[in-house]
């Protein structure tokens, strides 16, 4: 009886488990295509943007930069000093002064992008979820192993290596392309000469690539250990 209650929880967090895997699936998988038919991909459908799975589609085309100081931006309302017989002090409160400053982060957007501009904002804003979707549902196939037989197989070995290519190289893609992107645009626009000339390139998906492809090279050599063990008993 013990045994059968204990293998019915099991079952259950299996089963939970893939849930949680099978929304997320869903839900990137919802966030990427939403961006290909919304207003700035196929123009199929138009979604409130204050929904948070699909609200990117439906904004004007931008990216986020930092702005140089030839944009002449003045924070208004930034706390004032005065002098007083104490020192300089904050022109308010009285207090030690402070000071806002620069880098200031925002959002430019193009309104008249070219159609290789926009396509090739959409693909990237796309690519992304839909990435996430690929993976997590190789991840669904490995979790649902677990509940329908033995996870230790050369077929979840070859999963793992295909979502560490999936994390490694395409993650890292993803990053070096959609950095590219986001330069090109602003450098070609009118607003070049106001924002910083930098690069945002992040290399923890390569890192965690790497990491999943360890974890399937030890996973296949487990299931080879495990085929000779049975060839000897």
């Amino acid at each position: 009886m013990a045994d059968m209650q204990q293998s019915t929880r099991r079952g259950l967090r299996l089963v939970s488990a893939e849930l949680v895997v099978l929304v997320g699936v869903v839900l990137s998988a919802a966030l990427g295509l939403s961006v290909l038919v919304g207003p700035n991909g196929l123009g199929l459908v138009d979604l409130d943007p204050r929904w948070p799975v699909v609200g990117q589609s439906q904004y004007v085309m931008a990216v986020e930069t930092t702005f140089g100081p030839d944009a002449g931006i003045v924070v208004r309302g930034a706390p004032l000093w005065t002098d007083t017989p104490d020192g300089t002090r904050d022109a308010v409160t009285g207090g030690p002064p402070v000071e806002v400053t620069g880098p200031y982060t925002g959002q430019v957007g193009f309104f008249g992008p070219t159609l290789a501009q926009r396509w090739s904002w959409v693909a990237w804003r796309a690519a992304g979820p839909l990435l996430a979707a690929g993976s997590l549902l190789l991840v669904l196939r490995v979790v649902r192993s677990v509940r329908t037989g033995s996870p230790f197989t050369d077929v979840n070995a070859g999963r793992l290596r295909t979502l560490a290519v999936l994390v490694g190289v395409g993650g890292t893609a993803l990053s070096v392309a959609g950095e590219w992107l986001r330069r090109h645009l602003l450098d070609t626009s009118a607003a070049a000469d106001i924002v910083q000339r930098d690069w945002e390139i992040t290399f923890v998906p390569l890192l965690a690539g790497v990491v999943i492809g360890v974890v399937a090279e030890v996973w296949r050599a487990g299931v080879k250990m495990a085929e000779d063990l049975d060839g000897v008993v």
